[in-house]
C-alpha cells in the first residue's frame, strides 16, 4: 500500500525486486528495506526465486542485466484507484 504522494492515485502495486547475490535471507531483508525506503508498506510476500539469465523471460532480461551492474533493481507495477 502506498504511503507516499502517490497514495492519492494508486491503490497498490506489485513490486519486483531484483537483487544480485547468493544469500536469500540477506536479499529478503534488503528487499524489505528497499520497499520501506520507497514509502510503500508491504502487505504480503508472494515469492522469492533464484534465477539465471536463461530462466528469465525475454521481456524481463533488461532487469536481470541491470542488476548485474547495479546490484539491486526495483520494478513497480501499480494499479490506479477506482474513481467510484
Amino acid at each position: 500500500m502506498a504511503e507516499s504522494e502517490n497514495a492519492n492515485y494508486v491503490s497498490g502495486a506489485f513490486i519486483h525486486i531484483w537483487i544480485r547475490g547468493r544469500d536469500k535471507v540477506r536479499a529478503r531483508r534488503l528487499a524489505a528495506k528497499m520497499i520501506r525506503n520507497s514509502n510503500w508498506r508491504p502487505i504480503t510476500k508472494i515469492d522469492q526465486v533464484v534465477l539465471t539469465r536463461n530462466r528469465v523471460y525475454r521481456s524481463a532480461r533488461k532487469y536481470f542485466d541491470q542488476v548485474q551492474t547495479d546490484g539491486e533493481v526495483m520494478v513497480f507495477y501499480s494499479f490506479a484507484k477506482d474513481e467510484d
